[in-house]
């Protein structure tokens, strides 16, 4: 794997690492983090506006027998390819709460399976900002 060159972080953002499961990501600092580890049953990490409940960012990581559940929710016709961190994904949509859809993507990566959830333009960004493998070192000082 190639290191993450440093021009490529994004100056001023806070970044979220996951050294056991091998992923990290950058957020806007003003937006609030949410983490319920599963221990071997993978993570939850969402990126919340501050004081609501209203996700920006989120992906859940779960095994591989996660993948059947989820797949039987897609809206048909509504896939396609897509790419996070460098990983083949697919992007979809599912029937969500009240009959409206929600958009996921689903990359698939060492026996785990990376769901994510969220639209716009900050969610794009965050996602954007995804990264598999080892997270960078932390900051000096």
């Amino acid at each position: 794997m190639t290191p993450l060159d440093p021009k490529d972080q994004i100056p001023d953002w806070s970044t979220y690492r996951n050294g056991a499961i091998g992923f990290f990501f950058q957020y806007p600092p003003i937006l609030e983090l949410e983490e319920n580890d599963r221990d071997l049953d993978g993570t939850e990490v969402s990126v919340l506006y501050p004081g609501m409940n209203s996700i920006v960012f989120r992906v859940d990581v779960e095994g591989a027998t996660a993948e059947r559940t989820l797949l039987a929710k897609v809206i048909p016709g509504t896939e396609e390819s897509c790419r996070v961190g460098g990983e083949l994904g697919t992007r979809f949509q599912i029937a969500g709460s009240e009959g409206k859809p929600e958009f996921r993507t689903l990359v698939k990566r060492e026996g785990w399976i990376f769901v994510f959830q969220g639209e716009g333009k900050t969610f794009k960004e965050i996602l954007g900002a995804f990264h598999f493998g080892p997270p960078p070192p932390l900051p000096e000082g």
